[in-house]
């Protein structure tokens, strides 16, 4: 029987759930830890998965992060019946538009090629004329949904936010800060925890300036890294997730807050655009927006009604992102 082969990082929870949905179906190779997959349920070593492929026992390999695995896919080609490609945001907005003519001819030599947001397959359709297929990821199935009663939650003495992202620039983290300790400054008899997860090179930059605009009235937390599967029990002790971004192409975290009825606060980056909606009233476009922004927070803090309706609205939105078709999709392949 010919085999199926993801191309992935194996520590991805999308790798986890695909298995779980479709069995046997699929064998798993990372392109970076090659030899430490077979510690994996299905992973490949080096030698397994070279071993498949030039004895062409590979009908079908999906690759995944086309900025990372698109060579080896391509070389792989003449070896295996079908090559599907599934693009991600560094894909699009990075890798491909720094090298266009080779990201152009390699995503041109696979048989169906797939990004995980909407905006990424206009791109890829106007910036090089190619089809591609909206297939958005899903929620991991350890997620669900939270139950609470809004009247218990005291909104307007004591607010919780979190923000869950890798630490870099482009994560619009400042953005985040600067906007809670404006907000601070204008209502300084409401209390605002504001935890930061996640790690990168911007951490020093961000301890700094939260000094710089430290409020009585504010505190901010830099919590480090946290598994995926701790926030099941993390996200609801907060009432907002904050994502200022500058480059978002879908957002994960955005989705999984939002799963637990978090309303967001977002920019305008493609991506939380596309999951709320472009008239979504916690979005902060620029500078000039703040003001209106910590206005609307405001409104929702000090009007329950108004925090269930925007929460309800959050879990709402996160119904096109459910593992079901996904899942679906690989077993059709």
């Amino acid at each position: 029987m010919k085999k199926k082969i993801v191309i992935a990082p194996l520590k991805s929870p999308h790798i986890e759930k695909i298995y779980k949905d479709c069995g046997n179906t699929f064998l798993f190779f990372s392109f970076r830890s090659g030899h430490r997959n077979s510690s994996v349920i299905n992973g490949l070593t080096w030698y397994q998965f070279l071993k498949i492929i030039f004895l062409k026992e590979c009908d079908v390999l999906v690759v995944h992060y086309l900025s990372v695995n698109v060579l080896l896919g391509i070389l792989a080609k003449p070896f295996v019946n079908e090559l599907v490609g599934v693009c991600w945001g560094t894909d699009i907005y990075g890798f491909a538009s720094r090298n266009k003519i080779l990201w152009k001819y390699c995503a041109s030599r696979f048989s169906t090629l797939a990004a995980t947001s909407r905006n990424m397959c206009e791109h890829l359709k106007k910036q090089f004329n190619l089809e591609v297929e909206h297939r958005p990821f899903g929620l991991s199935s350890s997620f669900v949904k939270r139950s609470f009663e809004v009247d218990k939650i005291n909104l307007s003495k004591h607010v919780n936010f979190i923000t869950v992202k890798e630490l870099r620039y482009k994560a619009g983290i400042d953005r985040s800060i600067r906007l809670l300790s404006a907000f601070a400054t204008k209502y300084p008899n409401i209390e605002i925890k504001y935890d930061i997860y996640g790690s990168g090179p911007e951490l020093k930059n961000l301890k700094h300036l939260a000094n710089d605009v430290e409020r009585k009235n504010l505190t901010i937390n830099f919590k480090g890294m946290i598994l995926q599967t701790e926030l099941v029990d993390i996200y609801p002790k907060y009432h907002f997730f904050i994502g200022l971004s500058r480059m978002e192409s879908l957002g994960l975290s955005f989705i999984e807050a939002a799963h637990f009825g978090l309303p967001p606060i977002i920019s305008s980056a493609p991506g939380p655009t596309e999951i709320f909606g472009t008239e979504y009233m916690l979005k902060c476009m620029d500078a000039a927006q703040i003001e209106k922004t910590i206005n609307n927070l405001y409104f929702v803090i000090t009007e329950s009604t108004k925090y269930k309706e925007l929460s309800d609205y959050a879990q709402h939105c996160t119904k096109a992102y459910l593992w079901k078709e996904w899942s679906a999709w690989y077993l059709k392949i």
